[in-house]
């Protein structure tokens, strides 16, 4: 479980750093995964838990801080964390962060959907109300490359406006991410949506969610762009890159190794500045400079 943790740690300051211009919903993902360490209704989780498992699964603890997690997030016991809306921003993110914690914790999506339907139940009395809707679906294939779509999908105002501020330091790291997920978009609509028995059936989870990304990446985002702006449309045959940025990326990677062999001791060829920025381990900065060049496809 430590080295999970570790794991989502790594994972979420390298996306903080790269692409500091989604720090809303970084942040979101770092509060959803905290433990529920100190709060003052943890017994209540844990029983609550503990009948949601039965007594098969009860002592399983990964499954056990999952659940506790989830509630804690969903807001059941907690009138100031509960989303106010089933659709809406809190509620999408957190079933997005539900496939990064199953990517590390294997966990069946009959736990997860008992889970919220307990929720609801005690939220609200047994109502038939909800929270969130449970969107979590085990079917879905490579979902951390989904996500990242939707991340775009979920944030296409803040990406628009980050495009307006040509030179600003989160204009390349703006770009980079949209150039990645068009490629993502392109591999996996053309590895498994070209089959209409892949489409409607074998695949159709994948599918369904790469279409609402196609509808809302083209009609949102590339035909809402300024005039003398540039990014890729989906319908390209070619995988797209960016040249755009690539000399201001090679001057920061010629700083980065001249800085690297006269202060390798320490920073291991990172930038003082940021292997020291708050929150940031030792093992980011490594992560970091293994991973400075490297095109990033989750």
């Amino acid at each position: 479980m430590k080295n999970n943790k570790n794991i989502f740690y790594i994972y979420h300051n390298y996306m903080l750093i790269v692409y500091p211009f989604l720090i809303n919903t970084w942040n979101l993902y770092e509060e959803f995964d905290k433990p529920v360490v100190g709060d003052e209704q943890i017994l209540f989780y844990d029983t609550t838990c503990q009948v949601v498992l039965g007594r098969a699964n009860r002592n399983n603890l990964n499954y056990k801080n999952v659940c506790m997690k989830l509630m804690k997030n969903l807001g059941v016991y907690s009138n100031e964390l509960r989303p106010t809306n089933p659709s809406n921003e809190r509620c999408k993110t957190i079933n997005y962060w539900l496939y990064y914690v199953t990517n590390m914790t294997v966990i069946p999506a009959e736990i997860i959907k008992t889970i919220f339907e307990q929720s609801n139940k005690i939220a609200f009395s047994g109502k038939n109300q909800h929270i969130c809707f449970n969107t979590y679906d085990e079917e879905i294939i490579n979902p951390l490359k989904i996500i990242k779509l939707y991340n775009l999908q979920d944030n296409i105002e803040t990406f628009l406006s980050t495009l307006k501020k040509k030179g600003s330091a989160d204009y390349c790291s703006c770009k980079k991410y949209i150039y990645d997920c068009v490629n993502i978009y392109k591999d996996m609509n053309d590895t498994y949506c070209t089959d209409p028995d892949d489409i409607n059936n074998k695949n159709k989870s994948t599918c369904d969610m790469l279409s609402v990304f196609n509808r809302s990446y083209t009609e949102y985002l590339f035909k809402r762009i300024d005039i003398g702006e540039k990014i890729p449309s989906l319908l390209s045959e070619e995988k797209e890159y960016i040249d755009e940025c690539l000399s201001a990326q090679s001057s920061v990677t010629g700083t980065t190794d001249q800085h690297s062999n006269t202060h390798s001791s320490t920073t291991g060829g990172v930038p003082t500045t940021l292997a020291t920025m708050a929150g940031v381990s030792s093992v980011l900065a490594l992560f970091y400079k293994v991973n400075h060049n490297f095109h990033l496809n989750n």
